[in-house]
């Protein structure tokens, strides 16, 4: 039960990070992890390898938790610092192996913005909804899941991500183009 909750705290961690576009916390948690980045709502994560993905299934692999910060850093629209989104996970399934030394995580995220009236502009030069903050109604701009590879050594340390962007909606609030 320790280790459960010890990778749902780190799951929470992550999310409250890129809520809050904390950039060296996302890579400190994310450490040396490989991030495998993939469109394909079919693949059963955790039972069909990443090998049998088609080349546009793939979209994206990253080493480790600074090039995924980076990345984000770079990609992502902020207003006044803050990206003004929400991610959450639910559906959050544990499973630690007998030796205690490996754990995998599988959970399904959504991710959600909004702007109002009296947020500001992006801070980045953009053109569509992030130069109108009040043309953007609270929304989900994407859904999917997560399956992650656990690894234990004095503390547990995700070294492998599959991100499934299963559903996208409307980005334009979100990444710069």
């Amino acid at each position: 039960m320790v280790a459960e909750r010890e990778i749902r705290r780190q799951l929470f961690a992550y999310h409250e990070a890129m809520n809050r576009a904390d950039y060296a916390t996302m890579a400190t948690l994310l450490g040396d992890a490989t991030i495998s980045v993939c469109q394909a709502p079919r693949h059963r994560a955790g039972i069909d390898s990443l090998a049998s993905l088609g080349p546009d299934e793939l979209t994206g692999v990253i080493h480790g938790g600074e090039q995924f910060a980076a990345a984000c850093q770079a990609t992502w629209l902020t207003y006044d610092g803050d990206p003004r989104m929400q991610f959450a996970a639910t559906n959050v399934v544990v499973e630690v192996a007998d030796s205690l030394e490996t754990a995998t995580c599988l959970a399904y995220f959504f991710l959600f913005q909004a702007l109002g009236p009296k947020d500001p502009p992006a801070d980045q030069q953009t053109t569509g909804a992030g130069d109108s903050p009040d043309a953007f109604p609270l929304q989900a701009i994407s859904c999917g899941r997560y399956f992650d590879t656990y690894h234990f050594n004095s503390k547990w340390q995700i070294v492998a991500r599959e991100i499934y962007a299963d559903l996208e909606g409307d980005a334009t609030a979100h990444m710069r183009r």
